[in-house]
């Protein structure tokens, strides 16, 4: 069995309001996980600061299983080289890259329904947003 969830959004990012740090840790040791990671959206350096609130309300919560304080770090869509949209990566225990945007196309679809592009030109959207 999987014992750990290392994605897990709060209600701080907006789009997972019953979901506070203390619920998900209520919620995460009734499914008997040992370890979870608190990953809300980073997609400036100013939302840096979310992190800090949900490190302080884990320190208030207390709970019984390891809780790593991480981010969704959007890919930085004006690049083609794979770099996030701040490298000020200082106090998260872990990072995952999110990729929410197509180059000239706009905001990544949200299901295969809704994605008006083919693979292939998908692909060369990437391929040429740098020329």
């Amino acid at each position: 069995m999987i014992d750990y969830d290392l994605h897990m959004h709060t209600a701080y990012c907006g789009h997972a309001v019953p979901m506070t740090v203390e619920a998900i840790c209520v919620q995460a040791e009734a499914l008997g996980l040992s370890t979870i990671a608190i990953t809300d959206h980073i997609f400036k350096s100013a939302d840096h600061a979310t992190m800090a609130k949900i490190r302080a309300d884990v320190a208030a919560y207390a709970p019984s299983l390891k809780v790593y304080v991480g981010a969704e770090v959007d890919v930085d869509y004006s690049h083609t080289d794979g770099r996030l949209v701040t490298s000020n990566l200082v106090g998260l225990d872990y990072v995952i890259a999110g990729f929410h945007y197509v180059p000239m196309v706009g905001n990544y679809p949200h299901s295969p329904d809704e994605n008006s592009l083919s693979d292939e030109q998908f692909m060369e959207h990437w391929a040429s947003s740098g020329d």
